[in-house]
């Protein structure tokens, strides 16, 4: 039989495993303005800010880039200069192609906004365009190809950027 404090010491080390692993979960699950005030809490501005959408649903932009920009417009009025960038690499970014800009107008407008106005660089995937028969050039010239948007993102992740995975 154990004696009473290896007993505890283990019920103690298991308690604070899960609330660690629980701590580490809640940003993935607790929504994008929780993670942006998660950001707007800490002392230091992070390196910069990734926001990925990858999405089944070829209307997610509609949802999700209002959010995006909220999160930018707060983001910058504490740290001006963040690089911010966006990664979308789902169904969700044939939206964004010269073809959809009539369907899409509203996209379009609130990207070319982004990029112009607030600095943000927008990214597809061209890989998953690839594989659906859309060409690298089907996207207008403020929208960055990026060879795979996964790759990209890592990218930005070695470079110390946060990533906020937006789920509309």
């Amino acid at each position: 039989m154990k004696p009473l404090y290896q007993i505890m010491k283990q019920r103690l080390t298991a308690a604070v495993t899960l609330a660690f692993m629980l701590g580490s979960a809640v940003p993935v699950f607790a929504g994008l303005d929780s993670e942006v005030d998660t950001l707007l809490a800490a002392e230091a501005s992070p390196e910069g800010v990734v926001f990925e959408v990858v999405t089944n649903k070829r209307e997610a932009l509609d949802t999700a880039l209002p959010q995006i920009i909220s999160a930018v417009k707060r983001l910058r009025q504490r740290w001006s200069k963040l690089d911010i960038v966006i990664v979308t690499h789902g169904k969700e970014q044939f939206a964004l192609t010269s073809a959809n800009f009539q369907k899409h107008s509203g996209i379009h407008k609130q990207v070319q906004n982004l990029v112009k106005e607030a600095s943000v660089g927008v990214h597809v995937c061209g890989t998953f365009a690839q594989r659906n028969n859309v060409a690298p050039e089907e996207f207008p010239d403020y929208v960055n190809v990026s060879a795979s948007g996964p790759a990209q993102i890592n990218d930005y992740k070695t470079l110390g950027y946060v990533v906020v995975l937006v789920t509309p």
